[in-house]
């Protein structure tokens, strides 16, 4: 008994210098920067069986989520390929349309529509004391003055000069920029939109009676010879009564910003 206690204390005193010395090495690494032999051995034992059973984890994991959400996501599958369907549909019979009426036009003699032609351009300047933007595109591109220049958002303004290979445009909020515009309501409700200020615009409504609120659509309402209809321009804010001149006037919030395009499109 008294053998075996005195095994063990030997082996006690040998496990503890054995974890001081450990301890040592790991410290010296520590400070040199470095991992200490003992805990890059272990790593890589225990690095590759961790991983593994990591991996069957997630991939067990993955497994019952695909179960349970399987109905789910066929589900949305369908979903988004009859969409697409319906969008390539929808293409095509718009791309018709469109033929039918350059066609019927041509033979009443009434000559293109306006926005047929897209010219791109880069913003090349801005000069925002006078609400204006340079782009890289002019006469030789075959841009003139009062075409519309959009960006995805929608409308972001209207060439005022032109030179050879620039243009300078006018944007939404210019206080002489003055644009046919419609609240897309059904029936649309038409006027006069105005620029008040960098993204403040209003809009005039011819009728003093129009149905129109917060959050209605506001868009180009086609009553010119270069600027087509539907072009997205923003959203009204808030509507007031003009009882002098017996017309009810729309706030608009532009739909563009600036900051977030650096190549636009001309409408010709």
């Amino acid at each position: 008994m008294k053998r075996r206690r005195g095994t063990d204390a030997i082996l006690l005193i040998v496990l503890c210098a054995i974890g001081a010395m450990l301890g040592r090495m790991q410290s010296q690494a520590r400070d040199a920067g470095r991992l200490d032999a003992f805990s890059s051995i272990a790593s890589r034992l225990v690095l590759p069986v961790s991983s593994g059973l990591g991996k069957g984890i997630d991939a067990t994991g993955d497994f019952f989520a695909g179960i349970v959400r399987g109905p789910a996501l066929r589900a949305e599958v369908r979903r988004l390929r009859a969409q697409q369907a319906q969008l390539s549909q929808y293409t095509e019979h718009v791309d018709v349309l469109e033929k039918e009426i350059d066609d019927l036009r041509r033979l009443n003699n009434l000559g293109r529509r306006a926005g047929q032609t897209r010219i791109p351009a880069d913003v090349i300047g801005y000069t925002p004391r006078e609400n204006r933007l340079t782009i890289s595109a002019g006469s030789e591109e075959g841009v003139v003055a009062g075409l519309a220049v959009v960006c995805p958002d929608g409308l972001l303004g209207i060439v005022s000069t032109v030179a050879p290979h620039t243009s300078q445009v006018s944007m939404l909020g210019t206080a002489n920029l003055i644009i046919g515009a419609m609240v897309g309501r059904t029936p649309p409700s038409a006027g006069l939109l105005q620029g008040a200020g960098v993204n403040s615009l209003y809009i005039d409504l011819n009728d003093p009676k129009a149905e129109v609120k917060a959050g209605d659509l506001v868009l180009t309402s086609g009553y010119s010879e270069k600027i087509p209809r539907g072009i997205i321009i923003g959203r009204v804010l808030s509507v007031d009564d003009v009882p002098e001149l017996g017309q009810r006037r729309a706030n608009v919030f532009p739909a563009t910003n600036l900051g977030s395009n650096r190549e636009v499109v001309i409408l010709k």
